[in-house]
């Protein structure tokens, strides 16, 4: 069995647990995707364009030691599983 390809999108922005993410061209509605550098687990409610619209499944807001989505938006990288 081949390795399932990637893509790779940023985050364009934050809000709660809806993240939007841009670059991602082809990915589809229902999609689960893997957000940032924590690998947070989310899925694709909404598509315009590039851009897609991820419900995030996991707390974007860590309190716990760990770097927050919010903190540096535009550091992290979106990952997109075909």
């Amino acid at each position: 069995m081949a390795p399932k390809a990637t893509r790779e999108g940023k985050i364009y922005g934050v809000s709660g647990p809806v993240v939007t993410g841009e670059g991602l061209l082809g990915v589809k509605m229902l999609e689960v995707v893997k957000i940032g550098d924590l690998q947070l687990t989310g899925e694709v409610i909404r598509i315009d364009g590039d851009q897609a619209i991820i419900q995030s499944y996991e707390d974007t807001c860590k309190s716990d030691g760990y770097p927050s989505l919010h903190s540096a938006v535009y550091s992290y990288r979106l990952m997109a599983y075909c």
